[in-house]
């Protein structure tokens, strides 16, 4: 979502919250607060969103608006993933569990379980976050659910790859990127095919890997999502250093650093702290360049797209992980 829709949509969604205000109408509110939110979402203001979002799960508190209560707690896990508060995250997609455990919202489960194991695989906590993957793949299987699966998929190819499970990562990634294609999952496509590109640059499969980054970044320069564009160009430029292919390296890793300035992404602050200058010849300044670039790992792609294909509490589409190891997992799943 660029700057003009954006202000577009938040221009429209204060008027809502103005009218709901007015007429002391709390559930009105409340969607106008969640709808806010989504825009701040959407714009990487990450402090603003979860004041709308927290604003919005106390009006749904007030209306005894369950399901939507429900859908906030998701979403304000799933931007405290984001943001990098792990342990804030935990206990806001925890209590949605519950509460969606509560209203027999299955769809809703599966989600919560997803974000819980991408929260758990960024603390390091390997076994929780396989458990939770897995309960969200039976979940997401028992609704039919394509791209959730996929989603759950590619996390859990991330998790098994740190734990040395390399060809159990092949495979999963192997069933995510069919499942992408099936349902034209665009988004879910180029992060699983990045994830996959990851894959074989730590197993030695280079020229297998730089051709997966390229058609990765091929399918996710159409979707116009800058972040997951800054996260893909940094796979390549990582699959072209480790292939020998330097200058091809530096120009990747330049666009990736430019990409995730465009799309605020989290480090580039980072990035001019350090005032970090890349010589435009030689190769010595690589290593340095994909340290810097590794920050990209944690970019989230914050458009809200629905990987879970709805769910019956009628919760908004999501983002999702990418995770510090040597695979990406999928941004969080803010199929709230």
């Amino acid at each position: 979502m660029g700057p003009d829709v954006g202000g577009g949509f938040s221009t429209v969604a204060r008027a809502a919250l103005e009218a709901a205000q007015a007429a002391g109408e709390p559930l009105a509110a409340a969607a106008a607060y969640r709808a806010l939110g989504h825009v701040q979402v959407c714009t990487a203001q990450s402090a603003e969103a979860l004041e709308s979002l927290g604003a919005a799960l106390s009006c749904s508190r007030r209306a005894g608006w369950r399901p939507g209560e429900a859908m906030m707690l998701a979403l304000l896990g799933v931007v405290h993933v984001n943001v990098g508060n792990l342990t804030v995250a935990t206990k806001y997609l925890s209590a949605a569990l519950e509460l969606r455990h509560d209203l027999g919202s299955e769809a809703g489960e599966a989600n919560c379980h997803d974000n819980l194991a991408e929260a758990y695989a960024q603390m390091g906590l390997l076994k929780l976050a396989t458990t939770h993957y897995r309960m969200a793949l039976e979940r997401y299987r028992r609704v039919r659910t394509d791209s959730g699966e996929a989603h759950a998929l590619t996390g859990l190819a991330g998790v098994c790859q740190r734990l040395g499970r390399t060809g159990a990562a092949d495979q999963h990634l192997a069933i995510a990127v069919t499942l992408y294609r099936r349902v034209g999952n665009l988004a879910g496509l180029a992060l699983a095919l990045g994830a996959r590109a990851e894959l074989y640059r730590g197993t030695g499969r280079l020229d297998e890997a730089v051709a997966s980054a390229r058609e990765a970044l091929d399918i996710v320069t159409c979707t116009g999502d800058r972040a997951t564009e800054a996260a893909t160009m940094r796979s390549l430029a990582a699959a072209e250093h480790s292939a020998g292919r330097h200058l091809a390296a530096g120009r990747s890793y330049r666009l990736a650093l430019d990409l995730a300035s465009a799309a605020k992404a989290p480090y580039v602050s980072t990035c001019r702290r350090r005032r970090v200058s890349l010589p435009s010849t030689g190769t010595t300044w690589l290593p340095a360049a994909s340290r810097l670039s590794a920050h990209l790992l944690h970019v989230r792609a914050e458009h809200l797209g629905d990987p879970a294909g709805g769910d019956q509490d009628n919760s908004p589409p999501g983002a999702s992980p990418i995770g510090p190891g040597a695979i990406s997992s999928p941004p969080p799943n803010s199929t709230s």
